[in-house]
């Protein structure tokens, strides 16, 4: 690694990432950790062919800067924002949202931020390294693979938070030194639930197994893995591990998908069924009675809104492990598509013998989406996408009849390419509410409602 450039620059604005950008005689610098007008000293360095900036020292400080809640905060790279006051924290992160929008020339209501707060975060990816008879354990430093140390995490759920010092205990007997491990970690809502991997382990010697069952026996840990590929060695399993979305708990492993925490599924459930089952008062697919009904939904018991949602019919795209699926089933019939074969075996093992109107397809939707004249036997749908959104699947939703979409994305630059689509056909984004479950870092999830026009 080479030094190219090191001298002094005043931060002119924050990207949409959080990262404060200057200008120097080699161009632009983007430091993370600083604010607007913030006078810094930094270096530029050259490693195989690419350049990175690094700051080294904040000269003049704002004035409008906060102390981090975390001691770690500048080295470990999970959180880049603790240092921002809630105003200009909070909008960054609703102008993310508003340029990627505007970008595509897309115009609705962006609603207010709401904020899951920090320690909910209920699921970690921990890295582990013995060196010189020490364990590191934690998360990366910001654009590097070195792994900083921690002994806690205020990100985190307190019972996540405080089993890091004993399993740093536990990694410091079994493994050797320069050798790395990955630890997964999840509270449910029956406890712990942690996979391991080792690396260049395929099976535990008989003494880790020992170490590693006293640890799962003394903190009660609900699951205790050890994974090599596909292979899975219980080392305990007190019972499955499950979350429950709306009232049927559904089995999970290190690798499923999970919202950042159970706060989040309740919003974003909560948000689903405001937008899909209140306001069908006028749905021509319903009769008048059960329009009437719909019209009182805020008075009506879950027995009449069952009754009065009984014709409507939800597609659910991406749907995962039913974190909608389940809970949409209440009201609707709802048949719910989904690459990954274990998700859909999950929820199919939750729902047996639960008389609830779910039918599961395994698609690749990316490849395979649901055609216009396959979504048209639908009346609603809801569609939680990776990062990279949902094209494919969007071109067909917008020559599809449906009567309402809502849109459930981790990354506004591709739910506002999606949102092009849409508006461009036969769609109105109503509003986009923006729900900030991934505190002190730039990631906002947002949540969009179309309506047809």
């Amino acid at each position: 690694m080479t030094i190219i450039e090191e001298g002094e620059c005043r931060i002119q604005y924050l990207n949409h990432k959080g990262i404060g950008i200057g200008a120097t005689p080699l161009g632009e610098v983007a430091l993370p950790y600083t604010m607007e007008g913030e006078l810094v000293r930094f270096e530029r360095h050259s490693y195989r062919g690419k350049a990175n900036c690094i700051l080294k020292e904040i000269i003049e400080a704002s004035p409008e800067r906060q102390k981090p809640d975390c001691q770690y905060f500048g080295a470990c790279g999970g959180c880049l924002l603790q240092h921002l006051p809630t105003n200009t924290y909070n909008a960054l992160k609703y102008n993310s949202v508003l340029d990627a929008l505007s970008s595509q020339n897309v115009e609705t209501i962006i609603n207010p931020i709401i904020t899951v707060p920090p320690s909910n975060r209920r699921r970690a990816n921990l890295e582990v390294l013995k060196k010189n008879d020490q364990i590191y354990l934690g998360f990366h430093r910001f654009r590097s693979h070195q792994i900083i140390n921690i002994d806690q995490c205020p990100a985190l759920l307190p019972q996540l938070s405080n089993l890091i010092v004993p399993i740093k205990q536990v990694f410091d007997q079994i493994l050797e030194h320069r050798q790395k491990a990955q630890i997964f970690i999840t509270n449910c809502d029956n406890g712990v639930d942690i996979t391991i991997t080792i690396q260049e382990q395929t099976t535990l010697k008989p003494e880790q197994r020992k170490i590693l069952s006293e640890f799962a026996k003394k903190y009660e840990i609900t699951r205790l893995l050890f994974r090599y590929r596909k292979s899975l060695d219980i080392i305990q399993e007190i019972a499955q591990p499950y979350i429950t979305f709306g009232d049927i708990p559904v089995e999970i492993d290190a690798y499923s998908f999970l919202q950042s925490s159970s706060l989040s599924d309740q919003i974003l459930q909560d948000l689903i069924l405001k937008y899909l089952v209140n306001n069908n008062a006028h749905h021509p697919k319903l009769s008048p009675e059960k329009r009437g009904a719909l019209g009182k939904f805020n008075e009506a018991t879950p027995s009449l809104l069952d009754q009065a949602l009984s014709d409507a019919h939800v597609v659910d795209l991406f749907c995962g492990r039913g974190t909608y699926t389940i809970p949409l089933s209440k009201y609707f019939k709802v048949d719910g598509f989904e690459f990954d074969q274990p998700s859909l075996d999950a929820i199919s093992r939750a729902i047996l013998n639960k008389n609830r109107p779910i039918k599961l397809e395994k698609r690749d939707l990316f490849t395979i989406p649901l055609s216009s004249a396959e979504l048209n036997q639908y009346n609603f749908c809801t569609i939680n996408p990776p990062r990279a959104g949902a094209k494919a699947q969007c071109l067909e939703l917008a020559n599809s009849n449906i009567d309402k979409i809502v849109y459930v994305s981790c990354n506004s630059q591709s739910f506002a390419l999606d949102a092009k689509i849409l508006c461009e056909a036969s769609y109105k984004l109503v509003e986009v509410t923006l729900l900030d479950q991934f505190y002190w870092s730039p990631h906002i999830e947002l949540i969009g409602f179309f309506q047809s026009n």
